[in-house]
């Protein structure tokens, strides 16, 4: 390598400045078209790892759904059940309190009652509907829509890895009532 270098040095020094600015211009050239060869390598490389990072959330997601449908009990089969049969979809059950707890916690219920009854708007909406038992209402979930109002009220605030890794029912009764101490006025 040095000896060329040598031989072009010495050829450098026979030529007129045009000559010289003609190989510089070339060199350049090349230069540039390799660096846009990279580039352009760069870019491909970039786009397959996009691509793959794309395919790998995707299966996240699919993952992380599918592990919390495995968390749900299979959808009950009358429609619109009681607070203690709500827990109970649950893979870690709830109790009654506890769930009205979470239904107050999410927006479906009114607060602080020491009967868990649900906000108008939850009856209208189709969540929870009144009946009339004995001179006293009692109230029924729509167990479908209640639990997608949970799911995505706890991933609003961050916490629906959290709730679904609990699987101890009185660390998750504790949770709720964390939840419902900070998140509920």
């Amino acid at each position: 390598m040095t000896n060329e270098l040598q031989v072009v040095q010495q050829n450098l020094e026979g030529m007129d400045f045009q000559q010289i600015q003609a190989i510089i211009n070339k060199s350049m050239a090349i230069q540039n078209q390799q660096l846009h060869k990279f580039l352009q390598d760069l870019k491909e490389d970039h786009e397959k790892l996009t691509e793959e990072m794309q395919i790998v959330k995707s299966r996240s997601e699919d993952l992380r759904e599918m592990e919390i449908k495995r968390h749900r009990v299979t959808e009950h089969m009358f429609g619109f059940v009681s607070l203690n049969d709500l827990g109970q979809c649950f893979q870690v059950s709830i109790g009654s309190k506890t769930m009205g707890k979470l239904l107050r916690v999410v927006g479906l219920a009114k607060a602080k009652q020491s009967k868990t009854e649900p906000l108008r708007s939850a009856i209208i909406d189709g969540y929870a509907k009144s009946l009339m038992y004995n001179d006293h209402p009692t109230y029924q979930w729509n167990p479908e829509k209640c639990i997608d109002k949970i799911e995505r009220w706890l991933n609003g605030q961050g916490l629906i890895d959290k709730f679904y890794a609990i699987e101890d029912e009185s660390e998750l009764a504790e949770f709720i009532k964390s939840l419902d101490e900070t998140y509920t006025q």
